[in-house]
């Protein structure tokens, strides 16, 4: 059996948009992508090493990031020994659920390494790969506001209930050890519930999705078992991120696909309740293409629910379930396909 499995199951994605055939059918551009194998060996467990004998247990997000580029054997130890690194690579960082740890890609050597989490289930602070704790991470996000200086991803724990932000190591402050540190960015860690306020005083319940709006600072997140969106407001004083709070944009609680347009007098967002409902909120995506009702970038973004696409406007409040002509956009599609992957990887265990 060994010998006839595919040597890596995490694929990667790209997609271009085509005319042609297909274009007709759906009223607009087709969706033309192609599949490649990039780590894991298709048994589930945990091992960092070459990308072909890798292994995950329930890999979610991912991003991509350029990080400073350390020796082979530095990478692979998970350490940040040898020579003060004098280049940056690019690196895919995962979300590795089960793992408890954010697994990382280094894409030009072909080796998976751990970024950050000690494998043990908790919410400890601290220095990514020797005291940093996670409660099955679910997605990685950069975020987009973070100062150039400071780059930084944000991460969602599904059995944390919390985000939390892994500070990345640049190539001014890495002098000889690479490292990272992560952090507490809001959600009472390892308590599951719902309340907006304070940063340390809201609660999520396994949250999934986060979209930063670079522009704001506004942080949007798809609290899932809350069946709402809810948004980490900035700083009123920008030096103390502990004074960001936490407010419902979207959702009534009820695990319902229904469309409606909510109060945009919250600081520019809505304030959830009323009729517009989400059903288990996962995934959230930037609408991309500007168009006459999407005229700036980042103003709508798409969530993946249960059985459903739907699409809120940041302006207007409205919230919209995506129709399928829509569907067929090539953009669209590949956030469809990376939801289609996810629920193949939930079946995972069954099969």
């Amino acid at each position: 059996m060994a010998d006839t499995k595919s040597p890596a199951p995490a694929a990667a994605v790209t997609a271009t948009p085509s005319t042609g055939a297909a274009a007709a059918t759906g009223g607009g551009s087709s969706f033309v992508g192609s599949v490649t194998w990039i780590a894991g060996n298709l048994d589930r467990g945990f091992a960092d090493g070459k990308a072909s004998r890798a292994e995950f247990h329930f890999p979610y997000g991912v991003t991509k990031v350029k990080l400073p580029k350390k020796s082979a054997a530095a990478a692979t130890a998970g350490g940040g020994g040898g020579a003060a690194p004098t280049e940056e690579e690019d690196v895919l960082l995962i979300a590795d659920g089960n793992n408890n740890r954010i697994r990382a890609v280094h894409i030009k050597d072909n080796l998976v390494s751990t970024f950050a989490g000690t494998g043990k289930e908790g919410n400890t602070n601290g220095p990514a790969t020797t005291e940093a704790t996670f409660k099955c991470p679910n997605a990685v996000s950069i975020d987009t506001s973070a100062p150039a200086d400071q780059p930084s991803v944000l991460v969602s724990e599904s059995r944390g209930h919390c985000i939390r932000r892994i500070t990345l190591p640049t190539l001014k402050a890495a002098g000889g050890a690479v490292t990272a540190t992560v952090s507490h960015v809001a959600g009472q860690l390892g308590i599951k519930g719902y309340g907006d306020g304070s940063v340390s005083q809201a609660q999520f319940s396994a949250p999934c999705g986060i979209l930063t709006q670079s522009s704001t600072g506004k942080i949007f997140v798809a609290d899932s078992g809350n069946n709402r969106i809810r948004v980490i407001l900035p700083s009123k004083e920008p030096a103390d991120p502990s004074k960001r709070s936490v407010a419902t944009v979207v959702g009534n609680g009820i695990a319902m696909n229904v469309d409606g347009k909510v109060s945009t007098s919250l600081t520019g967002l809505g304030g959830g309740g009323g009729v517009a409902a989400l059903w288990t909120p996962r995934y959230l995506c930037w609408e991309t293409k500007l168009t006459a009702d999407n005229p700036e970038p980042e103003r709508s973004f798409y969530i993946s629910c249960t059985h459903a696409i739907r699409r809120f406007d940041t302006v207007t409040g409205q919230l919209t379930t995506v129709p399928l002509s829509k569907a067929l956009d090539p953009y669209v599609s590949l956030f469809f396909f990376f939801i289609l992957l996810n629920l193949i990887a939930l079946c995972y265990p069954v099969l």
